[in-house]
């Protein structure tokens, strides 16, 4: 899963879809009205973000080789948004690769307790972690 921004004709982000790689399935959990664009409010639509989960329920059951998350926000920092799915699939033992902001990565830490890996953002670190079959 991972998030696609869209942006109008003056360059502000218009939505955000989360985007389930494996069906294409979108769900927009972010679109700010025309009050939230002029005063920068939050837009995130928490009750679809729930929906955007779905992707990494489904994993339990369909058993990946690798899940991809490219969320780790601000509510999942809080351990809201998406954090419980997180850890479910990783408490599972399937290989799940988080993307996560580094300013978000000592909430990273306290969620997670400080004992997953971490790797740089690089792909040689990833194919040490992960190599291709």
């Amino acid at each position: 899963m991972i998030q696609e921004a869209f942006f109008d004709d003056q360059g502000r982000r218009s939505r955000i879809d989360s985007v389930d790689l494996a069906t294409g399935e979108r769900v927009t959990i972010n679109r700010p009205n025309r009050d939230q664009l002029v005063s920068g409010g939050c837009s995130l639509d928490t009750a679809a973000l729930m929906d955007a989960g779905a992707p990494l329920r489904r994993t339990l059951v369909d058993q990946p080789d690798l899940v991809i998350v490219e969320k780790f926000g601000e509510q999942e920092q809080t351990g809201a948004g998406l954090a419980d799915d997180i850890l479910a699939v990783i408490a599972a033992g399937l290989p799940t690769l988080v993307l996560v902001p580094e300013e978000a990565l000592e909430s990273w830490r306290e969620l997670t307790g400080g004992v997953i890996a971490e790797l740089p953002c690089e792909t040689a670190a990833l194919r040490r972690w992960w190599p291709p079959p």
